[in-house]
C-alpha cells in the first residue's frame, strides 16, 4: 500500500499525534490528500474539493499517513493503469466490486482491512502517540473513515466530511454512486446512523454542506436524521458534547476552517 507520510517539525518533548487520511474519488488517491500540486490535474482537484486535508492536518502539527486505497492512485486495476489525466485521477472501484461481490467480498471491506493494517504500522513504527490515533476523510475518504472507526476502536478521533446521510435517499435513489459504497443487503437492516452509533463515545466531527448533491433530494434533513441516531448512542454515555456538526453553505468539498478549533476541544455542537 503506497502511502505518503507527512511529519511536521516536533514541538516540545511530547510525541506527535497521528492521523490516517484516506482518499476519496477523482483526486488520484494519496496525491491530492497529501497536497502534491506539482501535477496540474491534481492541483485542479485540490482547488475544487479542498482535497489536501492530509497536508492541512500536518500543518496543524500532526503526523499524517495518506495512503492509496484499493483502486486509487498507484493501486488502480489494469483497466485504468495509464498516464492520461482521466485515468490517473479516476479509480477502478467498479472493476474491484464487479469481481469482489460474486466472491462474497466488498471493496469497503477490503479498504477497511487495509486501514487496520496501517494502524498496525503506526504502532509498529512506535514513534508517535499510539493512544490518540485519528482518521480524517472526505467523500469516499469519509466512507472509509466511518467504517474503519466503527470497526476499530484504536481510532480515537473521527472527522467525516461529505459522507453522512441516509442510504435510501443518497445511495439507492441516487443510484449512480460508486460501487464501493455498497454492502449487499445492508440497507435492509441498518442505516448510516446505526454504523455511526458505533463511534460513541469518541470525539466526532461531521462536515455537511447544505448544497451537497449527495445529501439527496431532502438535503440536510436526510443528514440530520442519521446524526440524531448517532447522538442517541452518544447520549447513553452522556457524551453528546463530543459531537461537532460543522455545517457549510455550498457544494461537495472539504472545509478546514474549523479543524483546529475542533481538535483543541473548543467547538460546540450545532
Amino acid at each position: 500500500m503506497p502511502v505518503y507520510v507527512l511529519i511536521p517539525p516536533k514541538q516540545g518533548e511530547e510525541r506527535l499525534k497521528c492521523f490516517l487520511a484516506p482518499p476519496g474519488h477523482q483526486g488520484a488517491g494519496k496525491y491530492s490528500v497529501a497536497g502534491v500540486r506539482e501535477i496540474p490535474a491534481v492541483a485542479d482537484k485540490i482547488e475544487l474539493f479542498h482535497y489536501d486535508y492530509g497536508l492541512m492536518m500536518a500543518k496543524l502539527g500532526y503526523a499524517v499517513l495518506c495512503p492509496d486505497c484499493r483502486g486509487f492512485g498507484e493501486r488502480r486495476e489494469a483497466a485504468l493503469q495509464g498516464e492520461e489525466e482521466s485515468e490517473f485521477l479516476n479509480s477502478t472501484c467498479f472493476h474491484l466490486s464487479h469481481m469482489a461481490e460474486p466472491l462474497g467480498m466488498t471493496v469497503i471491506g477490503m479498504c477497511t482491512w487495509d486501514l487496520m493494517r496501517l494502524i498496525d504500522y503506526v504502532k509498529e513504527r512506535g514513534e508517535w502517540d499510539e493512544e490518540s490515533i485519528g482518521c480524517v476523510g472526505f467523500s469516499g475518504g469519509g466512507m472509509q473513515t466511518l467504517w474503519l472507526s466503527a470497526l476499530d476502536d484504536r481510532i480515537k478521533t473521527v472527522i467525516i466530511s461529505g459522507y453522512l446521510y441516509g442510504y435510501s435517499d443518497s445511495l439507492l435513489k441516487l443510484n449512480g454512486n460508486c460501487s464501493c459504497n455498497y454492502v449487499p443487503h445492508l440497507w435492509e437492516h441498518v442505516d448510516m446512523g446505526d454504523i455511526g452509533a458505533l463511534l460513541a463515545p469518541r470525539r466526532l466531527m461531521v462536515q455537511s454542506a447544505r448544497g451537497d448533491h449527495l445529501n439527496g433530494y431532502r438535503g440536510m434533513e436526510n443528514v440530520s436524521e442519521q446524526l440524531e441516531v448517532i447522538k442517541k448512542a452518544y447520549g447513553l454515555f452522556e457524551k453528546e458534547e463530543e459531537i461537532y456538526h460543522d455545517i457549510w453553505d455550498g457544494g461537495h468539498c472539504f472545509h478546514g476552517e474549523n479543524l483546529e478549533k475542533f481538535l483543541s476541544g473548543d467547538a460546540e455542537i450545532k
